[in-house]
């Protein structure tokens, strides 16, 4: 089967090098990408699914209340303040 994508030209060039040092076709550096991405998202769904948002709010209701509850952010170390549940 063979299916036809749009893709950026940027990306297009980008997979174009990998595919000339890896001695690939540039199908196959766009298919191992795809191939890669599904399986990061099935492991991701599989690790998601025993949780839900009921499990989620449960061992929320345990944290101690507080009038403002601070959470750090990734990796630019920012925060932002959220309100206690009602």
């Amino acid at each position: 089967m063979s299916v036809g994508i749009c893709v950026l030209e940027e990306l297009y060039q980008k997979a174009v090098e990998i595919a000339e040092a890896q001695d690939l076709s540039v199908d196959e550096v766009f298919a191992s990408a795809f191939v890669e991405q599904v399986a990061a998202w099935e492991r991701l769904q599989q690790r998601a699914s025993p949780g839900s948002r009921e499990k989620f709010l449960a061992v929320l209701d345990n944290v101690p209340e507080t009038s403002n509850r601070r959470i750090l952010t990734g990796g630019d170390g920012g925060e932002f303040s959220m309100p206690a549940r009602a």
